[in-house]
């Protein structure tokens, strides 16, 4: 395990430029509620290609995200899967530029995909953390509120369902550093967590939010039931291990704190594109499989299927205790 401290990117209005911001040691008044927002937004590009660009219409999801994005105005943002193109598109966004500082901002110089935070918040510090058997760093900050400081984490832990034992040490390598050099904050762990059964064990000390929240629903954030675009990418899914109606909630905000409690949390970015429509059949898998195989769409049509990423996201609003 590893771990780097930087800072984030802020907008440079007179120079038109993102540019790293300078540390924050000043003490920011405690809001009385502080809302988050997360999304695993489906990678354009995977290990050096596009990834089926024909199918998921990334540039077109891209801009439904940051519209819907917009509209939320959340405090915080922690995204998952997110490519250098990502980086480029989001940080080209008025609203990004004019309210949010940003874990990163020179995708020139990002490799693969991975995750980023954004903040309407001034950051104190922001660790960089490396766990076992994971290519892709835990990006976390530190926000100084008074007397309270807060440390939030976009969290993408290790994919399949074969992979428990990995990711169990993975989130408990990672709450062991943050309760041992961020002892007295609060601290958020927000992401793809991958968890793909009940039975993995939440992190000792911290809540699975969803279930204190919404301890009634299921809280699926990946659902081949809702989610058409998802039958698109894998036609015929069987070959791929999994059916049409996989239901799993990945998609998780654990939390600890003396401080702050769930208020209010929903799934959301769980509507299509564009209005769905269309059904599948076998036939239709046939050729859609067959027109992979040349990058095109035979017989699919986005209009019909495109959702803004195969995963739904998370909007949660913690007030004070």
């Amino acid at each position: 395990m590893s771990d780097l401290k930087t800072l984030p990117y802020i907008f440079d209005k007179s120079r038109q430029e993102w540019i790293l911001s300078q540390k924050n040691n000043r003490e920011i008044a405690v809001p009385p509620t502080l809302s988050i927002f997360s999304l695993n937004v489906l990678f354009d590009e995977w290990q050096g290609k596009a990834y089926k660009k024909h199918v998921v219409q990334s540039d077109k999801r891209y801009k439904t995200q940051f519209n819907r994005m917009q509209q939320m105005d959340c405090d915080i943002i922690t995204l998952n899967e997110v490519t250098s193109n990502y980086i480029n598109l989001i940080t080209q966004e008025k609203w990004v530029q004019e309210d949010y500082y940003i874990s990163e901002a020179a995708a020139k110089n990002k490799n693969g995909f991975g995750n980023i935070i954004l903040s309407k918040y001034p950051v104190s510090e922001m660790p960089l953390i490396s766990l076992f058997r994971l290519n892709r760093e835990i990006v976390c900050i530190r926000i100084p509120f008074k007397n309270q400081n807060i440390l939030i984490a976009a969290v993408h832990l290790s994919a399949q369902k074969d992979n428990i034992e990995r990711r169990q040490i993975q989130i408990k390598e990672l709450t062991a550093y943050l309760d041992k050099h961020f002892i007295s904050d609060d601290k958020i762990i927000s992401g793809d967590i991958n968890f793909h059964t009940e039975e993995e064990q939440v992190p000792e000390g911290y809540t699975d939010l969803w279930k204190t929240v919404n301890p009634n629903e299921p809280g699926y954030t990946f659902d081949g039931t809702i989610n058409k675009m998802m039958h698109q990418m894998w036609p015929l899914p069987g070959l791929h291990g999994y059916s049409n109606d996989i239901q799993m909630r990945l998609d998780r905000l654990f939390i600890k704190s003396n401080n702050w409690k769930g208020k209010q949390m929903n799934i959301c970015m769980n509507e299509p594109v564009y209005e769905s429509k269309g059904k599948t059949n076998t036939l239709k898998d046939l050729i859609s499989i067959f027109g992979d195989l040349f990058g095109i769409n035979l017989i699919r049509k986005p209009e019909h299927y495109l959702f803004p990423s195969d995963h739904f996201g998370l909007h949660t609003i913690l007030e004070v205790s």
